[in-house]
């Protein structure tokens, strides 16, 4: 288990790889020190990420993925991509912009793994900036695992 206060954040830097011998390039996340926090395994040992819901918020935060607004993800997005130097940055990264934070998974994680949702739910690159927001849920949101359908009252008598 990863320590929170040793392990060095992610910085949203990892890159696909051609290793010797393979016929297609892989995905190498910058560090796995946040591997087994942020991912599971299936039975046939692939890495699948966790729903960021039910990762506690100081793990998430630790493991680099703090509250941020729409602009801050589009921004890292094209570091990441490396569209934020030279020419490239007055070119349109996203073709349809995301407008809130939850409208990320329809506009870029859906487009980035062709369209398919199930993908977007296993989606193990943890150091993207927008796989928290993967689910179309902001897990930093303050209402967090309350039910906003209960009312006040029924709430207030769950506590009594």
């Amino acid at each position: 288990m990863t320590n929170l206060y040793t392990a060095k954040p992610v910085a949203h830097r990892g890159k696909m790889v051609l290793n010797p011998g393979d016929r297609f390039r892989t995905y190498q996340p910058e560090n796995h020190e946040w591997r087994d926090q942020l991912c599971d395994k299936d039975q046939h040992g692939r890495l699948i990420g966790k729903n960021p819901m039910d990762i506690p918020l100081d793990v998430l935060t630790a493991a680099g993925h703090p509250q941020a607004s729409v602009r801050d993800v589009k921004q890292r997005l094209r570091i990441m991509h490396g569209v934020d130097q030279g020419e490239a940055r007055h070119d349109a990264f996203c073709a349809s912009n995301p407008d809130r934070l939850t409208d990320i998974r329809d506009k870029i994680c859906l487009p980035c793994s062709s369209d398919s949702p199930a993908e977007v739910r296993r989606c193990a690159i943890y150091d993207c900036p927008a796989w928290q927001y993967r689910m179309g849920r902001n897990p930093h949101n303050p209402r967090r695992g309350k039910n906003p359908f209960t009312s006040r009252t029924k709430r207030q008598e769950c506590k009594s």
